[in-house]
């Protein structure tokens, strides 16, 4: 049946500019341009016989329901989510350690050796993904108890909330440099290709004290294209005005987006570093430009000789009389230092 199901779903999607060797990749899975929006080109969207996946939204699910997106029918049956048969929606994967490094194309023995393995949560599995402070004792994990969706993460009771990957700071320290990346796939995917990483696990929990960590190193964050990333760069920056943000290629989002669709990761890696800015430059950029806007809101009362006489010429306007000399003190008050 899901043999079938993928290829009807096949008939209804725009092959594009997908290559061969991903119509189907070695993994099975098709890349087409993405059915559920307007798409250009392929490699933010694939589909194949354990469900479907959108790498630019992060939203994923299973063959049955895909089809019931795109309103498909099979045997004169419309897809959808309802109990029996093939109108029923699969449950999503269980999340295992073979399931999660199927999901990130990571080898299972390299993932057990940086010691995540299968834990059970009230019956259900889950990976267990430890975090270890810089000289290798474990201080706390985190819970990967699902492969797509918000709600992905837990974590373990007890936990200090800490970069992940401390331990691996002497290989960037060999190095001169570290990549700082959100969250543990992406440092895992960049070990694997031997470049020094190190996890934030979220674009908001960046805190000033960790600076400390990367001290005599040059360090690059990868700002992914999007409001979580530009988040992670600006608190990066503020604190380490010196660091370097790099932009990923179009229609990459992450280094495991970059893994997954067959990119030579470090010669990408090595473009973004090589056309990186410092985060001063940016925030500075920022700056002037929110600046341009308020200039541009403000409009003539930016240039305005004698702005207390506007403010009294305006207050009949706005229904307030005989307190012009109220106002301008009121004005005073709010604006001077």
């Amino acid at each position: 049946m899901a043999e079938e199901l993928l290829s009807i779903i096949l008939t209804r999607c725009d092959r594009g500019d997908c290559p061969p060797a991903r119509w189907p990749d070695p993994h099975g899975d098709y890349w087409p341009l993405n059915p559920l929006r307007a798409d250009s080109h392929s490699g933010s969207f694939s589909v194949g016989p354990r469900g479907w996946h959108d790498f630019a939204s992060g939203q994923g699910g299973s063959l049955a329901d895909l089809a019931r997106r795109l309103n498909l029918t099979v045997n004169g049956c419309t897809v959808a989510a309802n109990r029996g048969g093939l109108n029923s929606t699969p449950p999503p994967s269980p999340c295992t350690l073979e399931a999660y490094a199927a999901a990130k194309h990571l080898p299972v023995d390299f993932l057990a050796g940086l010691g995540l393995t299968t834990v059970h949560i009230q019956g259900k599995p889950a990976v267990r993904v430890p975090y270890y402070d810089a000289v290798g004792n474990e201080i706390g994990a985190r819970l990967r108890v699902s492969l797509v969706g918000r709600d992905r993460f837990r974590w373990r009771k007890g936990t200090k909330i800490a970069p992940y990957g401390l331990e691996r700071l002497e290989m960037a320290r060999q190095a001169g440099y570290v990549i700082l990346v959100e969250g543990e796939s992406d440092a895992q995917t960049l070990w694997y290709h031997g470049l020094p990483a190190v996890g934030i696990p979220g674009a908001a929990t960046w805190r000033a004290a960790w600076g400390d960590y990367l001290k005599g190193l040059l360090v690059y964050v990868w700002r992914e294209p999007d409001d979580g990333g530009d988040t992670f760069a600006r608190k990066v920056g503020a604190t380490l005005p010196d660091a370097k943000i790099m932009t990923p290629p179009a229609g990459r989002k992450d280094a495991s987006e970059c893994h997954i669709l067959g990119d030579d990761v470090p010669a990408v890696v090595q473009e973004m570093m090589a056309t990186a800015r410092p985060a001063r430059d940016l925030q500075r950029e920022a700056q002037d430009e929110a600046a341009r806007g308020l200039l541009a809101q403000a409009g003539d009362l930016a240039t305005c000789d004698d702005i207390l006489t506007r403010l009294a010429e305006t207050l009949p306007a706005l229904g307030l009389v005989g307190e012009e000399a109220n106002a301008k003190l009121l004005y005073l008050a709010l604006t001077s230092r």
